[in-house]
């Protein structure tokens, strides 16, 4: 039985968030853009997550399908927060005028090639195998983790090359 305690906090938190930007006046520009995309796509995983773990605990009352397409959207909204936290460093630290197109498709194409093998686990098991025993991962689960770590290494990278442009305050 998975552990949901975690979860009303946590959207709550979040929509707070939410309530206070738009109470608040802003200009739609990419940096605001960019910080309402991490906050939606947290609450998409934390559905997904919730959904995904509810369904697990009653495998038996509900179709493989939608076992499958509850997962692989999770893995995918999860490969999306990495992708939009790169983002948001990149659209914080790196002004428009220098933003290069080379950046951003390296960035895109990690999440394009994570997204393909996820895809590909309706037909074949990638990262998870759904079988008696229930959810298990499978041989490409740790592209996960891969796929965290060089988006979080990306934007240490970039912050660590526009540490000047940061300013105190």
């Amino acid at each position: 039985m998975w552990n949901y305690t975690f979860v009303v906090p946590n959207i709550s938190l979040l929509f707070v968030f939410l309530l206070y930007y738009f109470s608040q006046p802003h200009i739609p520009i990419s940096k605001n853009r960019a910080f309402i995309r991490l906050l939606l796509i947290e609450i998409i995983i934390i559905f997904f997550d919730v959904l995904s773990s509810y369904a697990l605990d009653r495998y038996d009352s509900f179709p493989v399908f939608f076992h499958l397409a509850c997962n692989i959207a999770f893995f995918i909204a999860f490969f999306l927060r990495s992708l939009f936290f790169f983002y948001f460093t990149y659209v914080i630290l790196v002004p428009k005028s220098q933003r290069r197109l080379v950046n951003l498709l390296l960035a895109n194409s990690v999440f394009l090639i994570s997204v393909l093998i996820t895809l590909a686990n309706f037909f074949t098991p990638t990262l998870f195998v759904l079988n008696q025993n229930g959810y298990q991962r499978y041989r490409l689960y740790n592209i996960l983790y891969a796929n965290a770590f060089f988006y979080l290494g990306i934007s240490l990278l970039t912050l660590a090359i526009n540490r000047n442009k940061l300013r105190k305050k």
